[in-house]
């Protein structure tokens, strides 16, 4: 049995990988050889083979040949990673993420493999910093309060609309990753071929009778379902990848789509900022309106609570709505009224 296992599963550049090897020989055998193959190569994902560039490609060698008999061995092997690699990305056209395989080569066909992947990414050192964007469009104005860079799955946020919330009747807020490499078939051309993917994180339903800020909380992490990579904001003359957000908003003209590039830094420590103060700021106020609700109702479902906060001003979606009220629920303010699988009642407890 052959088994390999790293000091950790995430690296920046200039880093130290440490692999611990161990074999376990049932029988005497005549080894070739034992190495470790490490290799880091942003291609394109497309069939044309558009786009292919090695930035490590290292065998690093742990057995000597010769007879070895049964035991049990084991095998410290180390690698720096260079300080000039890009961050891992695996999207729609373009991947780059650092595979190992592990080999133990005998004569007679005995072989043993272990293979996997490990992934690079990109630090940012510095204190995450309020950001306000402001965003323009004929009669709508809108400010978007958002930390810079921004670290962690969560995004928090504080969407603003100055002027025209009259004209506006919802807006959806979609994370957007866009991904592109040089087509090298002509050496004098740097064209590139590149495409986006978005998904929706948040939607805000706009009351012109209610409040004109709307602080939110998304996860972001939710781009990152099956295969998809990505680590941290890269661009050279090569490849590109980089997060940005897409606010779609509904107005009584028709939709209206604005776009806000973001850094994401996902492997990064979240911080507390002004942000992050402002949202829980107005989450304790709807923590206190739902608390009103059944001050004034016996027992009410998540939609009846959804319409009483929009009565009052608060526009909350359905997920953050779940997730106020299981918090209620763990403190030990409300509590189930029914076994509904559909749509459960609420009350309070006691």
């Amino acid at each position: 049995m052959l088994n390999t296992v790293f000091n950790k599963q995430v690296f920046r550049p200039g880093e130290t990988i440490k692999a611990y090897i161990t074999l376990n020989i049932p029988d005497r055998i005549e080894v070739e050889y034992g190495q470790l193959e490490l290799k880091y190569v942003f291609r394109s994902r497309e069939v044309d083979g558009g786009f292919k560039k090695i930035y490590i490609d290292e065998s690093l060698g742990f057995m000597k040949p010769g007879p070895y008999n049964p035991g049990v061995y084991s095998y410290n092997v180390t690698y720096t990673i260079p300080s000039n690699v890009p961050p891992s990305f695996r999207g729609r056209i373009l991947e780059g993420v650092l595979r190992y395989e592990c080999i133990v080569k005998a004569r007679g066909g005995f072989s043993l493999r272990r293979t996997g992947e490990l992934i690079i990414t990109k630090g940012y050192e510095s204190p995450s910093q309020e950001t306000l964007y402001s965003i323009s469009s004929g009669d709508i104005h809108l400010t978007l309060l958002l930390d810079r860079p921004v670290k962690g799955r969560i995004l928090r946020g504080v969407l603003t609309i100055e002027e025209g919330r009259e004209l506006v009747r919802r807006i959806f807020l979609d994370l957007c990753i866009y991904e592109g490499y040089r087509v090298q078939k002509l050496l004098f051309l740097r064209n590139f071929r590149e495409t986006s993917r978005c998904i929706t994180i948040h939607s805000i339903g706009v009351d012109r009778h209610g409040m004109g800020s709307y602080p939110f909380r998304a996860d972001l992490s939710r781009m990152l379902g099956g295969r998809a990579i990505y680590t941290a904001p890269y661009a050279d003359g090569d490849i590109r990848f980089q997060t940005y957000l897409r606010l779609r908003m509904i107005t009584r003209e028709g939709m209206r789509t604005y776009y806000q590039p973001i850094e994401w830094y996902p492997y990064e420590e979240s911080e507390d900022t002004q942000v992050e103060t402002e949202v829980l700021t107005m989450e304790e106020r709807i923590r206190r309106a739902i608390i009103e609700f059944f001050e004034v109702n016996l027992e009410g479902d998540i939609i009846d609570i959804q319409e009483y906060l929009e009565v009052k001003g608060f526009s909350v979606n359905i997920h953050m709505l779940e997730r106020l009220m299981r918090g209620l629920i763990e403190e030990g303010v409300l509590q189930e009224a029914d076994n509904n699988p559909i749509l459960k009642k609420y009350r309070l407890r006691g």
